[in-house]
């Protein structure tokens, strides 16, 4: 072996690692989900390698994986993060019926020794900041509409609560600015992001917001083969249930990505419809077919995306070149 890959289950007490090696022998640990055992998984894990390439692999849970991943990264590792569901359907294909956190760890870490999956996209610090900062905003958004909400019934809340609502949703808007500032400061700061932004921006519905969550959820261009498959990391992707001459139901979005991305992206596909061809040209395509306003929207969200490819990977504006006669 040139290097081991160490699995890592995380649950929101606990952390368990395994290694597994040819021969199907395995090493665990289980640790706590703190900064002490952070600290003491990294020993183990460098006294196994000893002198091997040592790479980590753990499953995107969150808040709770996300502290590991990032001390791992700042301390020089190689860390990948990958999608639940991919572990658990590669379990289900080896006839793993077993279901504990020691189990889990243990198919992450022969997962990632066959599959070799893509380093984490986060690695990179100012990136990383991008990315906490686009989520708190996105916390605060949450939390000022559920106070907005409160408003609109002052005589069920009352005259008290709805002074505290009112104090509530004022330092919620203060804060919001703030992080919203500290975002625009961040993008002056670093040159990449700062161009990558200009880039994105060129597409005329993608204002700075969608632009700021397209960098901070989506994976790195130059990890995905093709725009179609930079697209799919959204869950914009088409599915069909078929078997032999049962169709059940039609095609629909996976919904197999970030959630985020899509959900920031509902108004700038709705303008992208009116204002560029290419993607008018698909939705009006697939409602003169017979498709559902929501079919359409998702196939002209998913021309967004791999439009937002093309000039990311190609380091070029965009530029309105499309013909309908052709």
């Amino acid at each position: 072996m040139e290097g081991i890959w160490i699995g890592i289950d995380v649950s929101k007490k606990k952390l368990d690692a395994a290694v597994w090696v040819v021969g199907k022998k395995y090493r665990t640990l289980k640790v706590d989900n703190d900064a002490a055992g952070f600290a003491a998984l990294l020993l183990w894990s460098r006294a196994l390698a000893s002198g091997l390439e040592l790479r980590f692999c753990m499953e995107s849970t969150g808040d709770y994986g996300f502290a590991l991943a990032l001390y791992l990264v700042e301390e020089g590792e190689w860390v990948s993060v990958v999608n639940p569901a991919w572990i658990k359907h590669y379990g289900r294909a080896l006839g793993r019926l077993n279901k504990t956190d020691t189990a889990d760890a243990k198919l992450i870490a022969q997962y990632a020794l066959e599959r070799k999956p893509h380093e984490w996209t986060l690695k990179e610090p100012g990136l990383r900041n991008l990315f906490r900062l686009h989520r708190r905003r996105e916390q605060l958004k949450t939390m000022v509409a559920m106070e907005d909400n409160r408003t609109e019934c002052p005589q069920a809340v009352g005259p008290a609560c709805m002074a505290s609502v009112k104090r509530v949703l004022k330092a919620l808007k203060a804060e919001q600015r703030d992080v919203e500032k500290q975002i625009l400061q961040l993008i002056n700061e670093h040159s990449k992001l700062k161009t990558d932004v200009q880039l994105i921006h060129s597409v005329p519905p993608l204002a700075q917001n969608s632009a700021v969550a397209i960098l901070a959820e989506m994976p790195d261009v130059n990890e995905c083969q093709a725009a179609p498959n930079y697209a799919a990391q959204a869950g914009v992707n088409p599915t069909l249930a078929q078997s032999g001459s049962s169709v059940r139901g039609s095609s629909s979005m996976s919904r197999g990505g970030r959630k985020v991305v899509r959900a920031v992206l509902q108004m700038p596909t709705l303008r992208a419809i009116k204002t560029m061809p290419e993607v008018k040209a698909i939705y009006d395509r697939l409602r003169a077919r017979g498709k559902k306003h929501r079919q359409a929207m998702v196939a002209a969200m998913r021309k967004l995306l791999m439009i937002v490819y093309g000039v990311l990977k190609h380091r070029r504006p965009y530029i309105p070149n499309f013909n309908l006669n052709t």
